[in-house]
C-alpha cells in the first residue's frame, strides 16, 4: 500500500467522518479518496466552506497539504540521491573518454 497510500486512506477516513455529513465531496469513503488524491496532485478545490465545520476542515486540510508535501519532497530527494552516484560515474567516464580522445 505504501506510505502515501496509507496516509491518503487515513486522511480520507478523517475527512469522511468529520466533514462528510456536511459535504457531498467527502460524503463517501471513495469520494474522499478521489478528492484528496486530486488535492495531492495540485487541484486544490477547498471544501465547501459554508457547509463544512470550518475549523476542523481547515486543520485537516492544512495538515494533509503539509504532510503530503513533506513526504513527496522526501521521496523526490531519495530518488535523486539514489540516481546521483550512477550519473556521476557515467559523467566521469564520458569526461575521461573525451580527454583521451583529445590527446
Amino acid at each position: 500500500l505504501g506510505l502515501l497510500g496509507g496516509m491518503l486512506l487515513l486522511f480520507a477516513f478523517a475527512f469522511n467522518i468529520s466533514v462528510g455529513p456536511n459535504s457531498p465531496t467527502f460524503s463517501t469513503m471513495s469520494f474522499s479518496v478521489v478528492a484528496l488524491f486530486q488535492i495531492a496532485l495540485g487541484e486544490v478545490s477547498f471544501i465547501e466552506a459554508d457547509r463544512a465545520p470550518r475549523a476542523l476542515s481547515t486543520i485537516l486540510f492544512v495538515l494533509f497539504i503539509l504532510i503530503v508535501g513533506v513526504v513527496t519532497l522526501n521521496l523526490f530527494v531519495g530518488v535523486l540521491l539514489d540516481v546521483y552516484p550512477a550519473a556521476k560515474r557515467a559523467s566521469e567516464a564520458d569526461w575521461e573518454e573525451l580527454l583521451t580522445d583529445m590527446m
